[in-house]
């Protein structure tokens, strides 16, 4: 389990959301050879719920959220180089409606 940062973005904005941090699950798998390690995978796994207040749209009034992200479904930049395995920033992309943009959400992992 990891502490991550969050970014949430709707309507061509950053909004506010109440807590900056949520806790992910994740495995590391390992991969050896004779000579030492092959590859590294992490993967990520249930899900995590974001509360976020979103001020003012159109003039109306603050509205609070709660969005439930399903992180299997979370796309990774997976950096490598760095000799440890961490988990970066979560950049999550709201539609419309409220509901995660899958397509546009990214989870970083460094390893």
């Amino acid at each position: 389990m990891s502490f991550v940062d969050v970014n949430v973005y709707g309507f061509g904005d950053t909004l506010d959301i109440e807590s900056s941090k949520v806790s992910i699950n994740f495995r590391i798998d390992v991969e050896t050879r004779e000579w030492g390690i092959k590859n590294i995978s992490v993967h990520v796994y249930g899900t995590v719920t974001v509360p976020i207040s979103i001020s003012g749209i159109n003039g109306g009034p603050a509205e609070s959220k709660e969005v439930v992200v399903d992180l299997s479904k979370i796309k990774t930049n997976e950096t490598t180089g760095n000799g440890v395995v961490t988990l970066g920033d979560l950049d999550l992309n709201l539609d419309s409606n409220f509901n995660v943009d899958y397509n546009n959400s990214i989870l970083e992992i460094m390893k």
